[in-house]
C-alpha cells in the first residue's frame, strides 16, 4: 500500500518544483523492505501456529484428530 502511494506521489509531484527528486525516490525504495519483513514475519507466525496445532493433535480446521 505504501509503495503504491509513494509512486503516485512521485508521479504527481515530479516536475512541480516541490523539492529534490531523491526524496520521492527514497520513499519508494523505503516502502519495500518493511513490507517484505512483515510478510516474512507473517509466514513464520503461520508456520508456528500450524506446527503447534499438529503437535496438539488439531488439524488445519481446528478439529481434534
Amino acid at each position: 500500500m505504501g509503495l503504491l502511494v509513494a509512486i503516485i506521489g512521485a508521479v504527481a509531484t515530479w516536475n512541480r518544483g516541490l523539492g529534490p527528486h531523491w526524496y520521492p525516490l527514497a520513499l519508494i525504495a523505503l516502502a519495500v523492505p518493511p513490507a517484505w519483513i512483515g510478510g516474512k514475519l507473517h509466514e513464520i507466525e503461520q508456520a508456528r501456529k500450524h506446527n503447534a496445532q499438529r503437535a496438539d493433535g488439531v488439524d488445519a480446521e481446528g478439529q481434534l484428530r
